[in-house]
């Protein structure tokens, strides 16, 4: 759909903001895809989070050291992947995005989209939904995607996210495959 925009937003103050940025969309329709989870309100390590949303995504969790691998996550797999996060022993090599627009995002200037992606730095895509679309952001070789790319699954959330590898102990598994050696930025 021409102009369309999508906002996936992963806890309720997100949700807060994306439906500020729908209605000052102007420039065509505005998706706002919402999760039937229950998902917590998390700590957001950007000062500025409301205001840098607006440009497509921010940092929800900063790596304590130069990140060694950027998750990049979207809508309630924000969620998941900052508690799989906090289980992984590689957690302060690690920093958390949460992409709420990739239209917005891709719109942005190089510096910005390089701040939170960093250059070079391993990329972990977190996607509910299928890879398509995401090559745009994450640039191969530097990036696997973990998606969902069938649909009709029917079970309570948790069980759908472990089943599909999208849940904490699954995702910390293949999160854990990046060790602190990988090539940084």
């Amino acid at each position: 759909m021409p102009n369309l925009l999508v906002l996936r937003p992963g806890d309720a103050e997100e949700t807060e903001a994306a439906w500020e940025i729908a209605l000052n969309h102007r420039q065509g329709p505005t998706a706002l895809s919402l999760t039937r989870q229950a998902v917590p309100v998390y700590a957001k390590c950007d000062p500025d989070w409301r205001k840098t949303i607006t440009r497509g995504g921010y940092i929800v969790k900063q790596a304590a050291q130069r990140p060694a691998l950027v998750i990049v996550a979207t809508g309630s797999e924000v969620s998941s992947t900052l508690h799989a996060v906090a289980r992984s022993p590689f957690a302060e090599r690690i920093r958390v995005v949460s992409m709420v627009s990739r239209e917005r995002f891709l719109k942005q200037e190089e510096a910005f989209r390089a701040e939170l992606l960093g250059t070079g730095t391993k990329l972990l895509i977190v996607e509910a939904g299928v890879a398509q679309g995401w090559e745009s952001i994450c640039g191969k070789p530097r990036a696997r995607i973990v998606s969902v790319e069938r649909f009709g699954e029917s079970a309570p959330g948790e069980q759908v996210a472990e089943h599909s590898e999208l849940g904490p102990h699954p995702f910390s598994r293949r999160s854990n495959v990046y060790s602190p050696h990988m090539n940084h930025e």
